[in-house]
């Protein structure tokens, strides 16, 4: 019910929240990767990104955190980046960038 609503709503940020967090609750992860990568690409608001991530670390799915990661450090900037880490891991995440 909801991914038609979704169809029929695409631009309801929070249509793609409460699909999530269904897709979350019954073990569905990757559909939730999904749904994820479609709010992604259609909102600006980067908060998705830390879903996703959060979500990948949940999983171990390390490959996948690195890659969206990185693909962070090329999007954000500054005080946004320092958040991204943040919010991810505390801010204890430390970079040994050479």
């Amino acid at each position: 019910m909801l991914r038609r609503e979704l169809d029929h709503n695409p631009d309801d940020p929070g249509l793609y929240e409460r699909l999530a967090v269904f897709l979350d609750q019954n073990r569905l992860g990757v559909e939730q990767e999904e749904i994820y990568r479609r709010a992604i690409a259609r909102f600006p608001d980067r908060s998705w990104y830390h879903k996703l991530a959060r979500l990948y670390l949940r999983q171990r799915k390390n490959a996948e955190f690195e890659k969206l990661t990185q693909d962070a450090v090329r999007i954000f900037q500054g005080s946004e980046l320092e958040h991204y880490f943040q919010s991810l891991v505390g801010g204890t995440l430390r970079c040994t960038c050479a």
